[in-house]
């Protein structure tokens, strides 16, 4: 149940800029070229996508971004991975089921899900979240681009240096 009010609240979040063209900047920007392979599960999660996504080059750049709300909630990112799902212009419906599935899937693997602020992310379309399980935690960034999401994680066990 918790993990389904999170979902929705995600996807709510990402609806919007979603559907509409460009960033909160009001700039577009072009969505990551994907491989042409998909990716079945996250390495560092341990969890199996139930919808596949197209695995994204871990970039400087997206290190930078997911960094930043790690930073926000006292933590640091070690390790990266960017994930991107594309659909029809538009489609709230599939954007819900991408969203939903995938944090389903997280949660039932374990790992306790709080979203979270980081004020600090240049995007407030942005929906950050924090994943807890044992020792483990997680730094997950759900990020719309025009026609597609995507999801950047990074393993935030480690506290953020002062």
């Amino acid at each position: 149940m918790r993990a389904l009010m999170l979902a929705l609240l995600v996807s709510a979040a990402l609806a919007g800029p979603a559907l509409a063209q460009g960033t909160a900047q009001g700039t577009a920007k072009p969505a990551p070229k994907p491989s042409e392979t998909k990716a079945a599960r996250s390495p560092l999660a341990g969890v199996a996508f139930p919808i596949q996504p197209y695995p994204l080059e871990a970039s400087e750049m997206y290190g930078e971004f997911i960094g930043k709300a790690a930073k926000d909630n006292g933590r640091r990112c070690q390790g990266l991975e960017v994930y991107g799902w594309e659909f029809k212009k538009g489609d709230q419906s599939r954007l819900s089921e991408i969203v939903d599935t995938t944090m389903n899937a997280v949660e039932k693997s374990g790992y306790k899900l709080t979203q979270v602020k980081a004020p600090s992310l240049e995007s407030p379309n942005s929906v950050p979240i924090v994943g807890d399980k044992a020792k483990k935690r997680l730094m997950m960034v759900w990020a719309p681009v025009a026609d597609a999401v995507m999801l950047l994680i990074c393993d935030a066990s480690a506290a953020a240096k002062k």
